[in-house]
């Protein structure tokens, strides 16, 4: 839950319309979708140059109301 919160805050931290750089118009194969697609990185520990990567895709139906679904593989 904790690296929820800090995942959160730092996309906030964005902020202004940053997160675009980080949008998926589209995908090689992919058919054209009408859901919003991102991906990057969300740094958890600059000194050591340690990021976790993500892709979030919006809900199809009211995205501004479903919950935020993490999945985190190890490695």
């Amino acid at each position: 839950m904790v690296l929820l919160r800090e995942s959160t805050n730092v996309v906030e931290a964005k902020g202004g319309g940053a997160e675009e750089e980080d949008r998926i118009l589209e995908l090689p194969g992919q058919p054209k979708v009408l859901f919003k697609q991102f991906s990057g990185y969300v740094t958890v520990n600059h000194e050591a140059g340690r990021a976790l990567f993500y892709w979030l895709t919006e809900a199809q139906q009211n995205p501004l109301n479903k919950p935020l679904v993490i999945w985190l593989n190890g490695g």
